[in-house]
């Protein structure tokens, strides 16, 4: 497994938000997070990467415990985080972010170059010498997660990167994400939109109240309208 995670729990002050997350996240696979607002899947990635301090449980990237350690630590490590809201360097150029992620890779890893993402994302070179704020929306999704790939992880965290973007941008981060898997990275993603997610995991994990209340292929998700009914809110089977 490139990433087990067992018993994790956390607060947000007195909040008790996860409740015993528990998954194995196998080698160049994608796993979708999904369930309605608030059921604590943004939570679960920024526990992993310790932004939100696990108060009990485990984390473990190729059998070594990641729980406690600093997120620059745990990065280094080989677990990288796309946040939902982007965070970019908007006085530096798109070039010069892309530089702010490059590590040098570890013997055995894939080592992403910033040739790689333009090739993923011609509009980025065309706009390389664009300071990163006068981007648009759908821009600094591309930026972020080429700046996160630029440090060559085993593990890419995904929170809702298709969110607000225009189709055309969507297909291509899709192609993008399947691409990576390919190379050997696994993803965790938290994607709203449940086309998606069903269309490109291999994997999907229904949350709830804090923790996992279903873990399944995208196949019997599908057939499964009693889950999709309790815990994704939708009026019938997925298509």
């Amino acid at each position: 497994m490139a990433l087990t995670v067992t018993a994790l729990h956390a607060h947000y002050g007195k909040s008790h938000v996860l409740r015993g997350v528990s998954f194995e996240l196998p080698s160049q696979s994608i796993f979708s997070l999904v369930g309605r607002n608030g059921s604590g899947r943004s939570t679960t990635l920024k526990s992993i990467l310790g932004i939100v301090p696990p108060t009990e449980g485990s984390i473990v990237l190729d059998g070594v415990e990641q729980a406690g350690r600093e997120t620059r630590n745990i990065v280094r490590a080989g677990i990288a985080y796309v946040p939902e809201d982007r965070l970019v360097f908007p006085t530096l150029t798109v070039a010069e972010n892309l530089r702010m992620g490059q590590l040098r890779a570890p013997p055995g890893r894939v080592a992403w170059t910033v040739d790689q993402m333009y090739d993923y994302f011609p509009r980025l070179h065309e706009r390389r010498d664009t300071k990163a704020g006068k981007l648009s929306g759908g821009e600094q999704q591309m930026l972020t997660m080429c700046r996160s790939l630029l440090g060559n992880p085993k593990v890419l965290l995904l929170d809702e990167p298709t969110e607000g973007l225009a189709p055309k941008i969507v297909e291509r981060l899709v192609e993008a994400i399947l691409d990576i898997r390919k190379h050997g990275v696994s993803v965790l993603l938290i994607e709203q939109r449940l086309t998606i997610a069903l269309d490109i995991s291999d994997r999907i994990l229904v949350m709830g109240h804090g923790h996992i209340v279903y873990d399944g292929t995208p196949d019997s998700l599908r057939e499964n309208a009693e889950i999709q009914r309790n815990w994704l809110a939708v009026s019938g089977p997925a298509s």
